[in-house]
């Protein structure tokens, strides 16, 4: 299971928030987040139920149950506030369940977790488990992806987070949030000197978008691009 570092960096909400590359992937990332809570604990009900019952009989099912059940209790002590206990048990699953649906989706939780807590060392670190040993969900790889961006963006590595933007962006064209993730990519391009590719990105949201709010911003960085 992949471990925290103990020596991180803490950055304020307000330095994490104004950060021009990351305000629409905040966004992005919260509007998943919220509605993925609820599609989780409605399903994970569901397989809280199965396993009381005793439906799952191999070893193998009945771990994977296992591991959902602990998840729904996670997410439940963490949206009544207590993030410690939850984070202790997306921990468990990590080192307990790996290899289940329900590690990569505690990996996700606890990365999301650290940066809601300024601590983007260990976001980053739990976001690139997710990014290399889970997947499955488009709508939780694209968050895992877009949310190692942001790490990689607020440590100015932009060549890189403008790489894993354009990979969110490309999960599903047609998920809502893929314009602010193209429109992202395209700012930590153009920040770190790749300007074609930042002007290619950008055109494609301009001319595509649908999002009134991202296409805006799109227009103005065009127009520095133009100038």
């Amino acid at each position: 299971m992949l471990k925290a570092k103990k020596d991180f960096k803490r950055f304020s909400k307000k330095e994490l928030k104004e950060d021009k590359f990351i305000q629409f992937t905040l966004q992005a990332q919260d509007w998943i987040t919220e509605n993925l809570q609820k599609i989780l604990l409605a399903v994970l009900v569901l397989v809280a139920a199965i396993v009381f019952v005793g439906y799952y009989n191999s070893s193998k099912q009945t771990a994977t149950a296992e591991a959902e059940s602990l998840l729904s209790k996670a997410q439940q002590e963490m949206l009544s506030g207590q993030k410690e206990s939850a984070n202790a048990m997306f921990e468990e699953i990590l080192t307990t369940y790996n290899g289940t649906n329900a590690a990569g989706k505690a990996a996700y939780f606890l990365a999301k977790s650290y940066w809601d807590d300024n601590k983007v060392v260990e976001a980053k670190q739990y976001y690139k488990e997710y990014v290399d040993n889970h997947g499955g969900d488009n709508i939780l790889t694209q968050a895992a992806l877009a949310g190692y961006a942001n790490c990689l963006a607020f440590e100015k590595d932009f060549e890189s987070a403008a790489n894993y933007y354009e990979k969110a962006a490309n999960t599903d064209p047609d998920f809502p949030q893929s314009d602010a993730y193209l429109y992202s990519a395209a700012q930590a391009y153009y920040q770190a000197g790749n300007v074609s590719k930042a002007r290619s990105l950008i055109e494609k949201v301009v001319d595509d978008s649908k999002n009134p709010s991202v296409r805006n911003q799109a227009a103005i960085l065009q127009s520095k691009l133009d100038n």
